[in-house]
């Protein structure tokens, strides 16, 4: 899937022109259905896009409810009761939890 940041993009499907300005989108179909493209997209002019691969996209819904789950934690914990919660939300969207085997060292 593609989003339009800057310029603008022309998509062309059997002789039909379609225009894409920024804050359009195009190819989620083929990412949400795994199928392939069904048109040919051209820069007008240099253009900046933000390419979301499937496999990001897949692992978002895992990372959401990771993300949710550690602000909880973080927003709950006494040693971070005086931190913003905006503070705390970008921590959260920043940590990562990691899982260790019984008996593996965590810190040496």
């Amino acid at each position: 899937m593609y989003c339009v940041e800057v310029e603008n993009l022309k998509e062309r499907k059997k002789e039909k022109q379609i225009y894409y300005y920024p804050g359009d989108s195009f190819g989620e179909v083929s990412l949400i259905y795994d199928v392939p493209r069904g048109a040919t997209i051209l820069a007008d002019q240099n253009s900046t896009l933000l390419k979301i691969h499937k496999d990001v996209f897949n692992e978002c819904g895992n990372l959401q409810e990771t993300i949710l789950y550690l602000n909880s934690f973080f927003t709950n914990h006494p040693y971070f009761e005086k931190e913003s919660s905006f503070r705390l939300r970008i921590v959260s969207s920043l940590s990562k939890l990691v899982k260790f085997k019984d008996n593996e060292v965590i810190i040496e």
